[in-house]
């Protein structure tokens, strides 16, 4: 899962070199664009923490540059497949043991309970059978229903919804490097060091 950024830079005048201009559009636009995809991979994290902390500290940003085109190009990513799964949900399957019982002896503090009726009782997960069970009862769950949104995790498009919220002040942050840009161009910068981002 990733969310991607390109930026065009505007036409230049005749009167300076393109050299100049994209060392200035440079300048101006890359350091804008790291602060925004940082902000961005900061609240990504923020809204993951809630489901599993491995799935909050996979979410990374590629680092802006300037690709082939001129533009201003970064992203923010994560490779984590249980990130996507939080994000998209599951269809019905039946996943691996092992992570499920990994993932229950991570969760302290949260009941589990094993057996039915009158035998049901709360699980020792420190005993091997227990643990089992739990993870098997969860496995079993995953089969009949898949895994849609819960309360206890973010809301199926969380993230999007995150970066989609996120859109106006990074547009806020680039605009004022854009401006910046202008500015410079206008000017006849020779190019150089950054305005202020």
């Amino acid at each position: 899962m990733a969310f991607g950024v390109e930026i065009k830079p505007v036409k230049i005048p005749d009167t300076i070199s393109k050299g100049v201009a994209r060392k200035i559009f440079a300048a101006e636009m890359i350091p804008a664009v790291n602060i925004g995809i940082t902000e961005l991979v900061t609240r990504l994290k923020i809204r993951t923490i809630k489901a599993t902390s491995a799935a909050s500290r996979a979410w990374k940003r590629r680092v802006a540059r300037i690709n082939a085109w001129g533009n201003v190009v970064g992203s923010v990513f994560t490779a984590a497949v249980h990130a996507i799964v939080l994000e998209k949900g599951a269809r019905r399957h039946r996943p691996p043991i092992e992570p499920l019982e990994d993932w229950v002896r991570r969760k302290h503090g949260v009941e589990f309970y094993v057996g039915k009726g009158d035998k049901r009782r709360e699980a020792d997960i420190g005993d091997e059978d227990d643990l089992r069970k739990v993870a098997e009862g969860i496995q079993n769950g995953i089969a009949a229903r898949g895994l849609p949104s819960t309360p206890n995790i973010p809301k199926l498009g969380e993230f999007e919804r995150t970066a989609e919220n996120y859109r106006p002040r990074f547009n806020r942050i680039t605009a004022e490097a854009m401006e910046r840009y202008r500015r410079r161009i206008e000017s006849g910068d020779p190019g150089g060091a950054v305005g202020g981002a």
